[in-house]
């Protein structure tokens, strides 16, 4: 219970500070694949944004092989540690 106190405390305090919360694996699960996807898609966005369309269609693959080979981490978790982060209702469907 203490710990999960703690856990959301931390949560609101860095949504206060303007840094988004952690995204994990778990979280990408939870989801359900309709979520993730539009989560990705609303990630590949900023990252086209912030690289340009060749660029960043190349990072997004290179992140998203990463992911898989290196880190056994999603696409998503992986961008988001990036600073590609959305807003929850931006990829909601």
């Amino acid at each position: 219970m203490k710990k999960a106190i703690v856990t959301v405390a931390l949560a609101l305090g860095l949504s206060a500070c303007g840094a988004a919360p952690e995204l994990t694996n778990a979280d990408v699960d939870r989801m359900g694949q309709d979520k993730a996807l539009a989560l990705l898609d609303c990630q590949m966005g900023k990252v086209v944004e912030d690289k340009g369309m060749e660029a960043g269609q190349k990072h997004v693959e290179e992140a998203y092989i990463a992911a898989i080979e290196e880190d056994g981490d999603t696409v998503q978790v992986k961008l988001w540690e990036e600073g590609y982060t959305c807003e929850e209702d931006s990829y909601t469907p």
